[in-house]
């Protein structure tokens, strides 16, 4: 080839590489012709630059191209759920968890895409114009979970149906987290969160209290107003719905949600309080001191419960030397049980061996006890113990015996017999005896000699006296609205009591009745309450009356509840 042919070879290649060159660059930039009948431009540019895709588009031609319908023009993206339910079009709006059926449109503000499947977890989206990694894609298709289209886009504005399927909403109210936070003898408390997706009205909240066998037994209704996705509900039986519970009993309960003027109610569940529910104290009765001995006496009573007595105790001391001869313990001590015998009764043997050898008064006092710690006391008839005891104090009941007929016997003839002669005998003289002296007893100080309640020699009982002052009171918060008051042991026979107030002057105050050394308090959750203890005597105050003797009140305590 000559030179010449070679350079315009060379510049015919050269136009041609310009020509490409510009064609392309012309059809890279030209938008491009929609299917027949789109309103919508398949690639448009502006102040981002060049879109190589539309969403608009991309969402009418996968309608036409998978179902045949030629959608209307609904202008931008972001208003197409509003326009489609005014053309008559199915329109469900997005409620978390929602599932739309396959072949619907999605929409967000501003954009829209085409649903080719979903489940709870996720959907499968084919989309136009989406930017990822910095750059527009003319058309995308990719499975997203709701939680990353959620974080990446927001929640959607709803869903368009175009093949008659609906979507299927998610529950439009329902509950969840459900927590007991507490049961207590008296008291319980529940927790739930009411789950509102739709956020329709909510207007009232409240609970349904049964009793064990379903019978409605409290219900309780707080009016509200919240069109929150949801809403933190809290139900305190004492505190909202006034109602006190009986300890050791097991209840039903329903919490419920009024919204959208519809009742919906959550599972019903159940609880059972603490403590026991036999508020029932037992009965003692048949009580009789017999066998009476030089080395002491028996006592004996009949003891019943509605759900059964578990032990009886006979405490037992004499006058001389106060107590000191008293059973260690003896609410719990064996040494002071008494033992069930084949007729039903509870006997217990006093020795006077055990009582230090003492002469003079002895007391015994009856206590039963059932099986959830209830219990009742009765005094048994005084004993005086001398160096030969005394007669029966009660005696054995006379049997009822309903005598033999006396048979009609014809008595034998008498035979006539001559006496003998009497002897003429002389009587032995009758020897002079001078009586044994009466033991010179002196009498008992502080006690009423002429009480006639029962014989003055079984009557002089021992006056009760004031007990001591209770100190080392203290507290500390247990749980929410409640506090444990503990406090140091006082000689005392029946218990303590317990004041707490809100105020300092303890006007309006609560009182309990404690047999240990430390109870529980319940009141308002950030109040303050002030909390003082004293100790309780109870027996003869004189020689006819029995009643009570209260100590002094302890130092006042305070402390605020959570």
């Amino acid at each position: 080839m000559d030179r010449k042919n070679k350079r315009k070879k060379q510049k015919a290649v050269s136009l041609l590489w310009v020509a490409v060159l510009v064609i392309s660059t012309i059809f890279q930039y030209q938008p491009a012709k929609a299917s027949a009948g789109n309103p919508y431009p398949q690639t448009y540019s502006d102040e981002e630059g060049y879109h190589p895709g539309n969403c608009t588009w991309q969402v009418w031609e996968e309608a036409y191209t998978r179902l045949g319908i030629q959608l209307p023009g609904w202008g931008n993206a972001g208003g197409w759920c509003s326009r489609a339910r005014a053309e008559g079009y199915t329109v469900v709006d997005y409620t978390n968890g929602a599932i739309p059926p396959d072949n619907c449109i999605i929409e967000w503000s501003g954009h829209v895409a085409w649903v080719l499947s979903a489940d709870s977890v996720g959907a499968n989206i084919r989309e136009g114009n989406i930017k990822l990694n910095g750059a527009y894609q003319a058309v995308h298709e990719q499975w997203w979970s709701w939680e990353q289209l959620r974080r990446y886009r927001g929640n959607p504005t709803g869903f368009i149906i175009l093949n008659g399927i609906p979507v299927t909403p998610v529950p439009s109210v329902s509950f969840a987290d459900f927590n007991q936070n507490g049961v207590w003898d008296t008291n319980a408390e529940m927790y739930t969160k009411v789950m509102n997706p739709n956020r329709e009205a909510i207007s009232a909240v409240g609970c349904y209290l049964y009793d064990a066998n379903g019978a409605l037994v409290k219900s309780y209704t707080e009016s509200c107003s919240y069109n929150l996705s949801y809403i933190n509900y809290n139900c305190n039986i004492n505190n909202d719905m006034k109602y006190t519970l009986m300890p050791g009993t097991t209840y039903k309960f329903e919490l419920f949600a009024v919204v959208g003027g519809k009742e919906y109610k959550d599972v019903m569940r159940s609880f059972t309080t603490t403590g026991s529910s036999d508020q029932e104290n037992p009965v003692i009765t048949d009580v009789s001191v017999y066998d009476l001995t030089e080395t002491g006496y028996k006592v004996r009573c009949k003891a019943s419960d509605n759900v059964g007595v578990v032990k009886v105790q006979f405490p037992t001391w004499t006058d001389a030397n106060g107590q000191d001869d008293i059973q260690a313990e003896w609410w719990n001590n064996v040494a002071a049980s008494g033992e069930k015998d084949s007729d039903g009764y509870y006997v217990y043997e006093v020795k006077i061996s055990d009582h230090n050898n003492e002469l003079g008064i002895y007391h015994t006092h009856i206590y039963a006890y059932d099986k959830v710690g209830n219990s009742v006391y009765v005094m048994a008839p005084d004993v005086t113990v001398e160096s030969v005891i005394q007669s029966e104090v009660t005696p054995e009941p006379v049997p009822d015996i309903t005598p033999e007929p006396v048979p009609d016997i014809t008595p034998e003839p008498v035979p006539d017999i001559t006496p003998e002669p009497v002897p003429n005998i002389t009587p032995e003289p009758v020897p002079d005896i001078t009586p044994e002296p009466i033991p010179n007893i002196t009498p008992i100080p502080g006690y009423n000699y002429d009480d006639d309640d029962w014989d003055t020699s079984v009557t002089k009982h021992k006056l009760i006296k004031k007990p001591g002052k209770v100190v080392n009171v203290k507290i500390k918060t247990s749980g929410k609205k409640c506090a444990k008051v503990t406090w140091g042991k006082v000689k005392c026979n029946d218990g303590y009591q317990i004041q707490y107030s809100l105020k300092k002057s303890f006007s309006g105050k609560k009182t309990i009745t404690d047999y240990g050394k430390s109870t529980y308090i319940y009141g308002k959750s950030k109040k303050t309450y002030y909390i003082r203890v004293r100790a309780v005597n109870w027996g003869y105050i004189s020689q006819t009356k029995l009643g009570y003797k209260y100590g002094s009140w302890s130092a006042i305590k305070k402390i605020k509840l959570k």
